[in-house]
């Protein structure tokens, strides 16, 4: 089995922002521009994934 990493932990909350597991990468909530339109909340959403994937090298073009 590949080692699982964990980025962005929250040792508050005890969960990490990002999981790398075998060929998955599991990301928890996106949330920016909260008590905004719901179209800046949705593309806040979008910035934080995107931000997110590029620290470990991939792009919203790897998400399914």
């Amino acid at each position: 089995m590949k080692e699982i990493i964990r980025t962005e932990i929250d040792k508050e909350w005890a969960h990490s922002a990002i999981v790398e597991a075998g060929d998955y990468v599991y990301i928890r909530y996106c949330m920016k521009s909260e008590g905004q339109s719901i179209e800046n909340q949705i593309n806040g959403a979008f910035d934080v994934l995107s931000e997110r994937l590029e620290k470990i090298g991939l792009t919203l073009k790897s998400v399914v």
